[in-house]
């Protein structure tokens, strides 16, 4: 009876090595055809940017961080490449039990997923670059746009004077916006100082936009206040005075001066009156 409860016993524990290994070889078939497809992606994936490598440097000024990064990861895969085929070789010779292969292929998985995600650091810092460039191409778009909006505006209005500040501005961001065209027309692309320009043009027009738009709003209202305050001319002597002086200051293209005098013209007449009053204050 103990002779027969000891091999009772030792068959058991063969049949529950064989159960074990039936499941563990199931888990294996599944999970090797998973992280071969995986593998091969990824294997194509960093073949086609390496195929690429040589006309990104020559598109973009990349720095030895970013080439380093993706170096390490291609040496990191090959190592993987060639343990995952080194496995591949005890399960067709029969050499290792399932449970030990399911082991090694856990360990690759847990590798792949370290490197995959080195890799889209290094892929990320490519799309940056790219998505840069394509936002500053639209950007120049959009300043240009604003740019020529300005110049609308200024001849729609047809102020007697353009003062010199307008002059200097719009000369300032016409540069500035050549400077973007120059730094886009270069190989490689420097990002960092191609989002330094978009940001100098950017500030540029919309600073001349600002100055247009006030430029005219205050001419608009002068000349309104001082039309409207024509009508008391005659009755006051300090009135006519004021809107003179007004005049003069309009046609040197001091809008501004000109309407805070126009108006403490016509306030002799209207303790209450409001440039508003003549109509919208904004352009």
């Amino acid at each position: 009876m103990f002779d027969l409860k000891t091999m009772l016993d030792y068959y058991d524990a063969i049949f529950i090595d064989f159960e074990k290994e039936r499941l563990s070889r199931k888990a294996y078939e599944e999970m090797s055809k998973d992280f071969g497809v995986r593998l091969e992606k990824t294997n194509n994936l960093v073949k086609d940017v390496y195929a690429q490598i040589e006309d990104i440097k020559n598109m973009y000024d990349l720095d030895d961080q970013d080439i380093q990064i993706i170096d390490d990861v291609n040496k990191v895969l090959v190592v993987i490449n060639d343990d995952y085929n080194k496995m591949l070789a005890k399960v067709e010779s029969q050499s290792s039990p399932y449970s030990q292969v399911n082991e090694e292929l856990e360990n690759l998985t847990k590798r792949l997923s370290i490197m995959e995600d080195d890799f889209d650091v290094a892929l990320k810092s490519l799309g940056n670059m790219y998505d840069d460039e394509q936002r500053a191409r639209e950007q120049l778009e959009e300043i240009k746009s604003i740019l020529k909006q300005c110049k609308y505006n200024i001849r729609s209005f047809k102020l007697p004077v353009i003062t010199d500040n307008y002059f200097v501005e719009l000369s300032e961001a016409n540069d500035a916006i050549d400077e973007v065209i120059n730094e886009l027309e270069k190989t490689p692309i420097v990002i960092k100082t191609l989002n330094t320009r978009v940001d100098t043009a950017r500030d540029l027009v919309l600073k001349l936009y600002n100055t247009t738009n006030e430029m005219i709003k205050n001419a608009r209202n002068a000349e309104m206040v001082i039309v409207y305050g024509n009508r008391f001319r005659d009755t006051n002597d300090e009135i006519e005075h004021r809107l003179s002086v007004a005049e003069s200051k309009f046609y040197k293209g001091e809008y501004k001066s000109s309407l805070d005098i126009a108006l403490s013209a016509v306030s002799i007449i209207n303790k209450k009156i409001d440039v508003r009053f003549f109509g919208r204050d904004e352009y």
